[in-house]
């Protein structure tokens, strides 16, 4: 009974959250990968699974695939695309609970569960339409069915996910190293064929995608993003656990690991040293890929749901209930603090998004913008950079009504139609784009600004 009612109150939860994203416009990477790979599949069949000339990774095709037969299914539009995220949500925080309710007890559970819904990230990527809070959410899922020892079912789940991602296959890799230092469990051999099934999938994830592509993991247009010597891996190391350990009162989960330990061993209390095995081998692991291949926040979520229960399992033994429920009440409301706050103005290039609301900010002054320029500059020729390609491209992605004449930067030549370049901070093409405006004595026209993003629009003036 009490499993149920979380259940629904987490499934309310995602609902709640979900619903005013339910017709946003697509936005960056879904913009730019997911929805176009889909929309391929739609037109040309679904096979061979891979991504087509959208991908210079070898991302899995699951999700792409799942998108594209909901599309079939219910006619392709946003809303089915976004409907699409709504369950992942709920999905994960019920994984969470089950995993600390199986480690611990309930509350341990709920109060990670609350927390990973809570964080900015998690949210942010409720109203995208993107693999990271599926690939999440299904690795948890996989976590869950490992810690309630059933070890082939976690294998094939976690197959699933990295046939989502591959980061994910990471997890089984961190399980074996726990398993094999576990004494009472290491001669176990559907554990490791368990762990076996999803490192297999991988293997033949990217053997197939070689056999149709030709190449392995990137493309030779899109060099491998890793890092190019141990100083930037030493580098990376230091700022990665920053974001994720740190960062967005993440700190405090820290502190009481930190505080819960010193209290087991002043109460010469032992340590639940199977648990937190499982737990630090689901954070290492992944850690490990992203510190030496390439990172952003939004790929942590795969080992937020096993930081938040390393930390509070510690927290939930050292402390009374009341105390526990005190200091994660307390992290919750900062958690909260951080969903949407007010930012400075952009004044250098932001090449990637942040981990907030403000991504909202950023489709705001895109649909602003484009409202403007089909309104009142629909014949002009338009140049800009990645933001604006899928803003003023394709009507689809929720932005313009019909398409307009959008051009690359690189591809500037005066002409006596009327010109207009797009400036913002937010894509590399910018850079080039801000290099034609003060080539061509281009004057502003308009501005677009919201919590600290900004868009301008110039006019070039005629030769």
């Amino acid at each position: 009974m009490i499993d149920a009612a979380v259940t629904a109150a987490f499934v309310a939860y995602g609902i709640v959250m979900w619903w005013p994203t339910r017709n946003l416009p697509y936005f960056w990477d879904a913009a730019g990968l997911v929805v176009p790979a889909a929309r391929e599949m739609l037109t040309h069949g679904f096979f061979p699974l891979v991504l087509g000339g959208h991908a210079y990774y070898a991302h899995p095709p699951l999700f792409v695939v799942l998108l594209a037969l909901a599309w079939r299914i219910f006619g392709e539009s946003r809303v089915v695309a976004h409907a699409l995220i709504l369950p992942f949500l709920p999905m994960a925080m019920r994984a969470t609970y089950g995993i600390g309710a199986r480690l611990h007890d309930r509350l341990l559970g709920f109060a990670a569960a609350v927390l990973f819904g809570a964080t900015a990230v998690t949210l942010c990527e409720l109203g995208q339409i993107y693999f990271d809070l599926p690939v999440a959410a299904v690795a948890a899922c996989a976590l869950l069915a490992w810690v309630s020892e059933r070890p082939l079912l976690a294998g094939f789940v976690f197959a699933i996910a990295a046939w989502m991602k591959v980061p994910a296959a990471t997890l089984p890799l961190g399980l074996a190293g726990a398993l094999a230092i576990d004494r009472a469990r290491r001669c176990d051999l559907r554990r490791w064929v368990g762990l076996a099934i999803p490192l297999a999938a991988t293997v033949v994830w990217f053997v197939y995608h070689h056999h149709v592509t030709g190449w392995w993991i990137a493309a030779a247009t899109k060099p491998m993003w890793v890092p190019s010597g141990m100083s930037a891996i030493a580098h990376r190391a230091v700022v990665f656990p920053r974001i994720v350990f740190l960062e967005r009162y993440r700190v405090f989960l820290v502190a009481l690991a930190a505080v819960g330990a010193v209290v087991h061993w002043r109460k010469r209390k032992p340590l639940p040293g199977r648990e937190l095995a499982v737990l630090a081998a689901c954070i290492a692991a992944p850690m490990t890929l992203f510190i030496a291949s390439t990172f952003l926040t939004r790929y942590a979520l795969l080992l937020f749901p096993a930081e938040f229960l390393f930390a509070l399992l510690l927290a939930r033994r050292a402390f009374s209930t009341r105390v526990f429920v005190l200091c994660t009440s307390a992290l919750l409301a900062a958690f909260i603090t951080t969903w949407h706050p007010k930012i400075p103005l952009t004044s250098a290039y932001e090449l990637t998004p942040r981990e907030d609301f403000s991504y909202l900010d950023m489709i705001w002054i895109g649909e602003r913008a484009s409202a403007y320029l089909e309104s009142k500059h629909a014949d002009a020729e338009i140049f800009g950079g990645f933001l604006e390609w899928y803003e003023l491209s394709d009507p689809r992605n929720g932005y313009v009504s019909r398409a307009l004449d959008l051009r690359g930067c690189d591809r500037f030549s005066p002409t006596t139609a009327e010109q207009l370049v797009i400036l913002n901070a937010y894509s590399p093409e910018e850079k080039l784009c801000h290099v034609v405006t003060e080539k061509t004595g281009a004057r502003p026209v308009t501005r677009f600004q919201s919590n600290g993003k900004w868009l301008e629009i110039w006019r070039v003036p005629p030769p």
